[in-house]
């Protein structure tokens, strides 16, 4: 009886929550927007999603991925990796797992990595859910990126990169706000 009763009490007390913090959450939002109308924030990302392939595969077998990952989950976690957009120029360093299409180039650099002012650059938000999505193009050595950013109030991000040369890949990580000199 003692058994059953202590049962009862302890979920109980775990069922018993907090509400959610609205406060944080609408200051959250808050400093997205401000991030956002500036044109100055900085995504950091933890985890790459690369598109499996027969190719990743053989990777993920041989053993080769970092700690705690997968083929379709790699931990990013400790490695260099940004996602910039300052104004209207937009620079990134994004570390890349998947299979290339076409030819290779000579700097034996397998990141994606561009830095410029995007070809297209659209803002939209999704006033329901409080996020923002943001496309743009931008072209680096003869490889054109497409990218898709999608902010959300918590302060999480998504990054969407397809390439004409590369497979697909994504990247979830978390924005932050950049001082603009002036």
């Amino acid at each position: 009886m003692k058994y059953i009763l202590t049962i009862i009490m302890a979920t109980a007390l775990i069922s018993c929550g907090t509400p959610k913090d609205t406060t944080a959450y609408a200051n959250s939002a808050k400093v997205l927007d401000a991030m956002v109308a500036a044109e100055a924030f900085q995504i950091e990302s933890d985890v790459a999603n690369p598109m499996v392939t027969s190719g990743l595969n053989a990777v993920g077998n041989s053993g080769l991925l970092p700690a705690g990952s997968s083929v379709s989950r790699i931990n990013l976690i400790g490695n260099s990796n940004f996602l910039r957009v300052e104004g209207n120029e937009v620079s990134a360093y994004l570390p890349y797992y998947g299979e290339r299409r076409t030819g290779v180039s000579f700097d034996n650099n397998s990141a994606i990595e561009f830095e410029g002012v995007p070809s297209t650059y659209t803002v939209s938000k999704d006033e329901e859910k409080n996020r923002y999505t943001i496309k743009f193009e931008i072209s680096e050595r003869n490889e054109t990126y497409s990218v898709i950013l999608t902010l959300f109030p918590n302060l999480k991000s998504t990054i969407d990169v397809n390439s004409t040369d590369r497979t697909s890949i994504r990247y979830d990580g978390y924005v932050e706000a950049i001082k603009v000199e002036e």
